[in-house]
C-alpha cells in the first residue's frame, strides 16, 4: 500500500473534524506549519511520524491508538537544544500565544492562562494572578526543557540554564518589579520583588531598549520595550550555541511581531 493510499484510508477512518484536532495539537508542538484543513496529507503524516520518533513509538506516520494516547496525553516535544542568531526553537511556540489576554472582571478567567499556571505548578490560580513566569514555563515546557522550581515567579528563572553576557534572540530576560502575595517566594524571607520575565526578540537602534515577547504585559501576551539597564540577567538553555545580532525594532506601544 502506498503512502497516498494509507493517508486516504486514515482520512476516511478519522474524518475531517478529528484530523483538524490532530493538526491543531501538532501545530502547538511545532510539528505542523501549514493551514489547518482537516486533510490527512503529507505534512500531517510527517508531523505524526516526527512525534512518534520523539516519543519512542513505531514510526509509520499513522494515527493509531498508541499515538493518540501519547499525543493527547503530553504537552511537550523534545527539540534540538540550540539557540541560533536568526531564531530559537521555543520562540515560535511563544509567538503562537500572541494576543492571549486576561478577561476583565472576576466572572470569567482565560483557560489558556490557567493552563500556563497549571504547568508552573499553581493550577489553582486564575488569570488575575501575575502570569509572566507561568507563560515562560508553558513555552519552555512545551519546547521540551525542564522548567525551574517555583517557575510562576519571574526571578526563579535566574536559576535556568546558563547566563549570557549580552541579550540574544530568544534568551529569557529577567528584570525586577514588585511581589504579588499569591506567588510563593524562592525561599522564606525573600520578599524583595518577584520581577518580570519574557523572551528577547529585538533591540532599539541605539541599544537603549530591549524588546520582550512576554505574558502579563498589559494583561496580555505581546511585545513591549524596556530600558536595557533594568535587566538582572539573560538566560539560555545549557549547551546552547549563541551567535548573531538582535533584530532592530521600533515603536513604544505593544505590538505583534511577524514570523518573518
Amino acid at each position: 500500500m502506498t503512502n497516498r493510499e494509507i493517508r486516504r484510508k486514515v482520512q476516511k477512518r478519522l474524518g475531517k473534524k478529528k484530523v483538524r484536532q490532530i493538526q491543531t495539537k501538532l501545530k502547538k508542538l511545532g510539528l505542523y506549519s501549514i493551514r489547518i484543513d482537516g486533510i490527512y496529507g503529507k505534512v500531517t503524516m510527517q508531523g505524526i511520524a516526527q512525534f512518534q520518533k520523539t516519543h519512542g513509538l513505531d514510526v509509520d506516520g499513522i494515527y493509531g491508538k498508541d499515538t493518540k494516547r501519547k499525543l493527547f496525553g503530553v504537552n511537550k516535544v523534545v527539540v534540538q537544544n540550540k539557540l541560533r542568531g536568526e531564531k530559537s526553537m521555543w520562540l515560535s511556540i511563544a509567538k503562537n500565544e500572541l494576543g492571549t489576554k486576561e478577561y476583565r472582571g472576576k466572572v470569567r478567567s482565560n483557560k489558556a492562562i490557567e493552563k500556563y499556571h497549571d504547568i508552573a505548578g499553581i493550577g489553582w490560580a486564575k488569570d488575575d494572578v501575575p502570569w509572566c513566569g507561568s507563560f515562560v514555563a508553558y513555552v519552555m515546557d512545551t519546547a521540551g526543557f525542564k522548567i525551574v522550581r517555583y517557575s510562576a515567579r519571574a526571578k526563579s528563572w535566574l536559576n535556568f540554564g546558563k547566563s549570557v553576557d549580552r541579550p540574544v534572540l530568544g534568551a529569557i530576560a529577567i528584570k525586577s518589579r514588585g511581589l504579588h502575595p499569591a506567588i510563593k517566594p524562592i525561599r522564606k524571607g525573600d520578599r524583595k520583588g518577584s520581577g518580570h520575565v519574557g523572551f528577547v526578540v529585538g533591540e532599539s537602534s541605539d541599544g537603549k531598549y530591549i524588546y520582550l515577547l512576554g505574558g502579563n504585559q498589559g494583561d496580555a501576551v505581546n511585545v513591549r520595550r524596556y530600558p536595557t539597564n533594568v535587566f538582572l540577567d539573560f538566560r539560555v538553555p545549557n549547551k546552547t550555541v549563541v551567535y548573531g545580532k538582535l533584530p532592530i525594532l521600533t515603536g513604544k506601544r505593544p505590538y505583534i511581531i511577524s514570523e518573518s
